[in-house]
């Protein structure tokens, strides 16, 4: 049986990729930094709308 390599080579990631990634990454975490930093706020349903 051939290993996993040999059967899907590994793609490399494009820069616009990378870019997405990281601006996903960073609201993923301020994103949580504000419901940390605001709990009250956040329990509001009004908040967001």
């Amino acid at each position: 049986m051939a290993s996993v390599n040999v059967i899907k080579p590994k793609a490399r990631l494009s820069n616009s990729n990378i870019l997405f990634l990281i601006a996903a990454v960073i609201f993923v975490l301020m994103y949580l930094f504000a419901i940390i930093s605001f709990p009250n706020s956040f329990l509001q349903f009004q908040t967001f709308f």
